[in-house]
């Protein structure tokens, strides 16, 4: 929960996870006591750095006051990020995870979240008592927005990289942390500009009033984090593509991506189609890539292989029914069973800007798509032997449809789903609709 109070608002993990909470690391006791005379001793004083939240290092058992921040506003989202931690532990970072959650995503995943990340951090924006709470209600089409913006007030760290949890590490990015506030990639529908999948900056409670207050008189030009970020920092650092590099991009300039791709560090899969929303083909243990994805592929497969072998195992059991699709030369076989496995198919966070080009790769033809699927990829995971034998389990995923009187139980308790089918967007289509009709 959000503690409440004129102060920015200041976020605390729902638990200390990783090493401490498992070996039952240092605790927050009673405040010492030092002898008369003696003054504050060493426990005393460590004592005070952790109840004030001087060092996360200290505090959270990892001994680092560095982190990447994501942030999950649903189920989908989480798994994205769940994938996102797992890569940037298999590359050896040496800096702490920490994940902002909204209140959207379940306990069970959360608790899942706890596993990977060092801290799990919950952000309300319609808590009333939540400083972004005034500004919210001056600007709701940026909600999403200003739920991102709560990384500014993770002043327990002194130094972040904000990464998309759509996005894959395929190689130790610790060295973003040498640069200062702020850094970026360029976004490649504009260069003028900087892709907020991923940034360098600093936790500052002055900043985050500062932001708060820019989104409420000046907007954002893109409706997203993009462009309210980019009109803030005006004099942003580049850095290179390599950090934040665009998946379905890749096809653009194949010769530059043949030439620097295997440099590539995190990979970013921008665009309405999410890796968790493709199907898993069982037959060849890779993904089922649709047309125009190709491209894709390598990234896609790998993505996947770390969610077979990380995640999967571990999701709980939903209310998700799957259909599982055997693909043979002359025939389809379906049959349907439940498993414990959640996937929720969700649009993408308004923190991109850049449009669609998937007719693009159409237009450059199958055998652009089939060299990319087929060049390879010095990033990409294998699949391994394990990985075949269960990736029948999600060939095909579906969510069961929340029903009108369950959508109304849950407005009655409080919980309107404003990042989803409650958003505001979505509110004011139904409305003008309902105006163009007459109705």
């Amino acid at each position: 929960m959000l503690h409440r109070g004129a102060q920015p608002t200041v976020i605390t993990p729902i638990k200390l996870a990783g090493r401490q909470a498992r070996s039952g690391g240092p605790r927050l006791g009673p405040k010492p006591t030092s002898e008369a005379g003696r003054g504050r001793d060493l426990s005393q004083i460590c004592w005070e750095l952790r109840t004030r939240g001087k060092f996360s290092g200290l505090a959270n058992g990892a001994g680092v006051s560095e982190a990447y921040v994501t942030l999950a506003t649903n189920d989908g989202y989480a798994i994205g990020a769940l994938v996102l931690g797992h890569s940037l532990r298999s590359n050896n970072t040496t800096k702490d995870l920490c994940v902002m959650i909204t209140p959207s995503v379940s306990v069970a995943i959360r608790s899942m979240l706890e596993g990977v990340f060092s801290k799990v951090v919950v952000v309300d924006v319609l808590d009333s008592g939540d400083s972004a709470h005034l500004s919210l209600m001056k600007r709701p089409e940026l909600g999403v927005t200003f739920t991102k913006l709560h990384c500014w007030t993770l002043t327990d760290y002194s130094k972040c990289v904000f990464l998309d949890a759509d996005m894959l590490c395929v190689q130790n990015p610790d060295e973003l942390f040498s640069h200062s506030e702020l850094t970026a990639v360029c976004d490649i529908g504009w260069p003028d500009c900087f892709n907020s999948g991923m940034f360098v900056f600093t936790p500052s409670h002055d900043t985050y009033t500062r932001l708060l207050q820019h989104a409420e008189t000046s907007g954002s030009f893109d409706g997203g984090d993009q462009g309210l970020l980019n009109t803030f920092f005006t004099n942003w650092q580049r850095v290179s593509f390599v950090f934040n590099m665009v998946a379905s991009a890749t096809y653009t300039y194949l010769p530059a991506y043949k030439q620097y791709g295997g440099d590539a560090k995190l990979v970013h899969f921008l665009g309405s189609m999410k890796p968790w929303q493709h199907r898993y083909d069982r037959n060849s243990g890779s993904v089922d890539i649709p047309h125009g994805y190709h491209h894709l592929a390598p990234y896609l497969n790998s993505w996947w292989a770390l969610y077979m072998k990380l995640v999967q195992p571990g999701v709980p059991d939903m209310e998700v029914k799957e259909c599982l699709q055997t693909v043979d030369k002359e025939e389809h076989i379906e049959m349907c069973d439940s498993i414990p496995v959640f996937i929720e198919e969700v649009k993408a966070e308004p923190s991109v800007h850049i449009p669609e080009r998937d007719d693009t790769v159409e237009s450059e033809g199958k055998d652009r798509d089939a060299s990319m699927a087929s060049g390879g990829s010095e990033l990409t995971t294998p699949a391994e032997s394990e990985l075949q034998e269960v990736a029948h389990q999600l060939s095909d995923l579906t969510v069961r449809e929340e029903s009108l009187e369950e959508g109304k139980a849950r407005w009655e308790r409080g919980e309107p789903d404003y990042l989803g089918r409650d958003s505001f967007e979505n509110i004011k289509a139904y409305i003008d609709s309902k105006l163009e009709n007459g109705q």
